[in-house]
């Protein structure tokens, strides 16, 4: 798709950009050809047209041709910032819920399992026939790698939440 720009999108796209006057079309079509759309904007004036970003570049576009009306730097609004600390909040405290539940799930499997465990040791332990002692350590071998990914599962389920924590930290400090 071929964009045009109109004389305002093409000063700012030098001004803030670095754009030159012979290079502006392709600068815009190179952005723009990677760009997402957004939604549909209202200026303060209240001219409408279509949001698309590129990184950090905002451009607004005419509503029904492809003509850009103006390019930015994307900003971060108080109201956008809150928005998403809120939904932030949120979603960590429900990612802490299935990490206690994940717990809670696998200490109940944790414990049937090292039950179990202990039992064919035990059984080992009495045993005198060699298939019987090999049929209990084939056993045991199944029973200790279902207690390894009890514990891995319980320990991706935290781990997750702390990468989630510390990015949710970061965006809102």
């Amino acid at each position: 798709m071929t964009w045009t720009a109109s004389a305002h999108a093409t000063k700012r796209a030098a001004e803030r950009f670095g754009a030159t006057a012979d290079n502006v079309s392709a600068w815009f079509d190179d952005k723009l050809s990677a760009a997402r759309y957004v939604c549909n904007t209202v200026a303060e004036d209240g001219n409408e047209a279509r949001l698309f970003v590129n990184g950090k570049i905002m451009f607004f576009a005419d509503l029904f041709a492809d003509v850009v009306m103006s390019v930015r730097y994307a900003s971060r609004t108080q109201i956008a910032a809150d928005c998403i600390a809120e939904l932030a909040e949120k979603e960590l405290r429900k990612r802490q819920v299935r990490a206690l539940e994940a717990e809670r799930g696998c200490a109940a499997k944790k414990a049937e399992l090292e039950a179990r465990r202990i039992d064919l040791n035990i059984a080992l332990l009495r045993t005198r026939s060699e298939s019987r002692t090999a049929v209990l350590t084939a056993e045991l071998a199944v029973v200790e790698t279902e207690l390894c990914e009890v514990l891995a599962a319980v320990k991706r389920a935290k781990r997750e939440l702390t990468s989630f924590a510390e990015g949710y930290v970061s965006m809102t400090s």
